[in-house]
């Protein structure tokens, strides 16, 4: 998962520094937030989104009987960034795209595959996967 948050991490920061959007709170200053941030112009994708999903694609691969619960978690705490002013909608959609693609993009790499491969080997001998259910693609 470090793997995960790091590659998620980098590619995320990259598009922060590339579009500058303002938070929804520095736009409207009348908007209760949860907390202020002072980095107000990295709206834009949501950071805490796209780990949320780039680790929940690969978690929900890893353990694909609860596949469901798990996405929807990532869906549940992508919102939470609207509800708390944090985000934009379209911060919201553009962090879930962008992390569930880091995360199929991490599917491909051979390295990747083998500490997965390993991983997921840990949990069914953990008695927290099944290895009779069939791996998300």
């Amino acid at each position: 998962m470090a793997l995960v948050r790091a590659s998620e991490k980098d590619v995320v920061d990259r598009g922060k520094d590339h579009f500058r959007r303002m938070r929804p709170y520095a736009v409207d200053t009348t908007l209760k937030s949860c907390k202020h941030s002072d980095e107000i112009y990295t709206s834009y994708p949501s950071g805490h989104t796209s780990m949320a999903f780039s680790m929940g694609e690969v978690l929900a691969r890893l353990v694909p009987e609860s596949a469901d619960a798990i996405l929807t978690r990532a869906a549940r705490y992508g919102q939470s960034r609207i509800v708390c002013e944090q985000h934009f909608g379209s911060d919201i959609t553009a962090g879930q795209q962008l992390g569930t693609l880091i995360a199929e993009r991490l599917m491909g790499k051979p390295d990747f595959r083998i500490a997965f491969d390993a991983a997921r080997m840990e949990l069914i001998q953990a008695g927290i996967a099944r290895a009779s259910t069939p791996l998300r693609n």
